[in-house]
């Protein structure tokens, strides 16, 4: 454990996924609130986050030989550059 805490790349890795969880939390949370507030019903609601689950189920099968074949550092950088993208377009 001591090394861990010691390894710069680990704590920055911890922190940058903690922001990103935060930031995940917020948007599921927005998303609920706007979708609510414009349909002002909680089944369009509730259809919005299953929908929004559905990318995770399509490419986990896939995600674990991607991350073996190409840099851990440039598919995480890539993901959240697209997630930080798709966040912008909700109006």
């Amino acid at each position: 454990m001591k090394s861990l805490i010691k390894n710069r790349n680990a704590i920055f890795l911890w922190i940058s996924r903690t922001v990103s969880k935060f930031g995940d939390s917020f948007e599921s949370l927005a998303l609920m609130y706007l979708v609510y507030d414009v349909t002002g019903s909680a089944l369009a609601m509730s259809t919005v986050m299953i929908f929004s689950m559905i990318p995770n189920l399509l490419v986990s099968p896939f995600a674990g030989a991607l991350v073996d074949r190409f840099n851990k550092k440039t598919i995480l950088f890539i993901s959240e550059i697209v997630r930080t993208i798709t966040i912008f377009m909700i109006p």
